[in-house]
């Protein structure tokens, strides 16, 4: 740096200004240019360890994930981990990416930033088990909840997730469908709680009551959402449409309903949630609620980095959803029996 200030004619203040992107604004552009191209002529380099020291920041944000079966399967973390990590480098801040185990206790993501490392946290999918801990923390990190549950005097940012389950119902109802069963993925997952819970409002609101068993839960993943699908089939002589609480379930649902002999949505209609890509390729295409959520992640880096910056009363931040309407949603067939070996 001070190599680069003889150069430029110009003070060590002024080159580490120039150099800072949160300082550069603060330099004629002309003599920033100028600095940018000596820097990089002779092979400039920032020191994020040294800054890191000077500033109390380690310029890091840590990105808390819940474990699953199918974790590394799915594109829905998939593309959260990879929006939130490119809005975290387009403002010059690196991600620490913590899957956490069955059973372990997320207090250790709930340090202060010198201990770990971490100037703010994101906290995705996670439930009622989560609470806990973020009392216990105190605030001590900035964090930002995505699609987890609400707490008071956090910050989130969330899907509508019990509007989108409103909107499935509200588009089987349309199709004639009464006879309704719910794959409603984990018992303790609140983006499924949500979407159910959204789901049988909708179907109150239009006089058709959601019968006791006609809903199972399961984790997220297409072979639990076949067995889960299968065993409905088994259970109800008559079910004319599923709403699947993520798609990877959906997908399950299908393979259930065509392994039966039945056509969708000939016999049987079908919705799922998300949008992931393989909605559009299944054979029939799925209908889907779909979430933001690459506006959404992005969003969470932009929440937390304000917290970081200064402190601000918590807000609840929430992402309208839409209803992706495919081919596995049509109007119910009257009178057209499905084939099971159990008839209630």
């Amino acid at each position: 740096m001070r190599d680069i200030a003889r150069a430029a004619g110009v003070s060590l203040i002024t080159v580490s200004r120039a150099l800072n992107p949160a300082a550069a604004h603060r330099v004629q552009a002309r003599t920033r240019a100028k600095i940018e191209r000596l820097a990089a002529a002779r092979g400039y380099r920032v020191n994020q360890f040294a800054r890191a020291l000077r500033s109390g920041r380690g310029h890091t944000l840590a990105l808390v994930l819940p474990a699953s079966r199918h974790f590394a399967a799915s594109e829905y973390y998939a593309r959260i981990i990879f929006s939130i990590i490119s809005a975290a480098h387009a403002a010059q801040y690196d991600v620490k990416v913590h899957v956490m185990h069955f059973g372990e206790s997320p207090r250790r993501h709930l340090m202060r930033p010198d201990e770990s490392g971490a100037d703010g946290v994101i906290y995705v999918g996670f439930g009622a088990d989560l609470a806990p801990a973020l009392r216990l923390a105190d605030g001590a990190v900035p964090a930002v909840l995505m699609n987890s549950i609400a707490m008071r005097g956090r910050h989130s940012v969330d899907a509508d997730n019990e509007c989108g389950g409103r909107m499935a119902a509200e588009c089987l109802l349309a199709h004639g469908h009464r006879r309704l069963s719910v794959l409603a993925g984990p018992a303790g997952s609140q983006n499924a709680h949500d979407r159910v819970r959204g789901f049988a409002s909708a179907l109150a609101a239009g006089g058709v009551r959601l019968a006791p068993g006609r809903t199972m839960h399961s984790a997220f993943g297409i072979s639990e959402g076949r067995h889960a699908a299968e065993l409905l089939l088994q259970r109800f002589a008559r079910i004319s449409a599923f709403f699947c609480a993520n798609d990877e379930l959906a997908i399950g649902a299908l393979q259930a309903v065509q392994a039966r002999g039945l056509r969708c949505p000939a016999d049987l209609s079908i919705i799922g949630f998300d949008n992931i890509t393989a909605t559009a390729l299944t054979t029939p295409p799925l209908t889907t609620i779909e979430q933001p959520v690459g506006d959404m992640s992005t969003r969470c880096v932009e929440t937390v980095l304000q917290l970081i910056a200064h402190a601000s009363p918590p807000v609840r931040q929430l992402f309208p959803v839409r209803l992706v309407m495919r081919g596995s949603v049509a109007a119910y067939p009257r009178g057209a029996p499905q084939r099971s070996s159990v008839h209630r």
